[in-house]
């Protein structure tokens, strides 16, 4: 999916906004730090943090790259109690 993104991209440079939670299009190598935003819900209403602003996040990416950007960002934006939804087969 990444680099069908890409490819979008080249042929008409517009902005292109996807939200997810699947780790697996943030674990892709070509997804970028300054590329990735965080959609954090809260009382007041739903606040936006680039990941690279994000401290942890930040941090992480810094060190010696064994985690990918799905591993380090979804615990920060997982649902509280998403273990407690349904999931039917």
């Amino acid at each position: 999916l990444p680099s069908l993104m890409a490819r979008l991209y080249r042929r008409s440079p517009r902005q292109l906004l996807i939200t997810t939670h699947a780790p697996d299009l943030l674990n892709d190598p070509g997804i970028g730090l300054d590329e990735v935003h965080l959609l954090k819900p809260g009382h007041q209403g739903t606040e936006i943090v680039p990941a690279m602003d994000h401290q942890p996040t930040a941090s992480l990416c810094s060190g010696d790259g064994q985690l990918s950007l799905g591993e380090i960002l979804m615990p920060a934006v997982a649902p509280q109690q998403a273990d407690r939804f349904y999931m039917a087969e």
